[in-house]
């Protein structure tokens, strides 16, 4: 199951309100579309138990409005000792209205505000054609387009390829995203090289400075792993 783990540096909030005990306060853990680890001090004497139905409100900076889930408690374990413990929840939904909505909030808030690139790859049923230049000698040569994300991108050519780009290090991409008109024209910097079954494969560093109009492509880019990501919501994938 896909799973977003935002770990210590998590910055959202959930309020536990459940039937006959007071309102708990705590920090989310980790979340994913069948439900949510939350992380709150030790509570030793009324800890909510396995079963427990529970209502949790999620508050954060990146979250346009509170977001309102039922859920049931599905574990709980104690770490720590004294102060230093916490109590770590497993709570599943009950009710996933606005769920994926959440999700995609967190991953493209860890994506562009962390600077942590998620890579996604394209449809099988639907490869993309990348057409590399070389902008020195203006010799080009056609790729397949294996990964994407916002910062780079990863290709496949043929050896034959590889030969006639042995020793370019900067090249032009161009190619054209699904559900997108315009062909986008980055340029990048080949960061490596390695074989693989059918071709070898290059990582693509995109370079920001030499792209024209970068911010305005990266943006389309955005829009494509987030259609990407919501795809994977939806049909569970890890």
């Amino acid at each position: 199951m896909y799973r977003i783990e935002l770990g210590m540096k998590s910055n959202v909030e959930v309020s536990i309100m459940a039937e006959g005990r007071p309102l708990l306060v705590g920090r989310l853990h980790d979340v994913s579309a069948e439900g949510a680890g939350v992380v709150l001090p030790n509570l030793t004497s009324a800890p909510l138990s396995v079963g427990q139905k529970a209502m949790l409100v999620f508050v954060g900076a990146n979250i346009v409005r509170p977001l309102r889930v039922s859920a049931v408690v599905k574990q709980r374990r104690t770490e720590g000792i004294g102060a230093e413990a916490v109590d770590h929840y497993g709570f599943d939904f009950t009710d996933k209205e606005g769920i994926d909505e959440f999700l995609i909030a967190q991953d493209l808030h860890i994506l562009f505000n962390r600077r942590r690139t998620r890579r996604v790859q394209p449809d099988v049923a639907a490869p993309i054609e990348v057409l590399l230049e070389d902008g020195v000698s203006g010799k080009s040569a056609a790729g397949q387009l294996l990964d994407l994300s916002t910062a780079g991108v990863g290709l496949l050519v043929t050896p034959k390829v590889d030969s006639r780009f042995a020793g370019v290090d900067c090249l032009r991409l161009a190619f054209r995203l699904p559900e997108h008109a315009e062909e986008l024209r980055l340029e990048g910097t080949i960061r490596y090289r390695a074989r693989e079954a059918g071709g070898v494969r290059y990582g693509v560093e995109f370079d920001g400075v030499r792209t024209e109009r970068f911010r305005e492509k990266q943006a389309v880019l955005e829009k494509y792993v987030a259609r990407c990501l919501r795809a994977l919501l939806k049909c569970g994938a890890t």
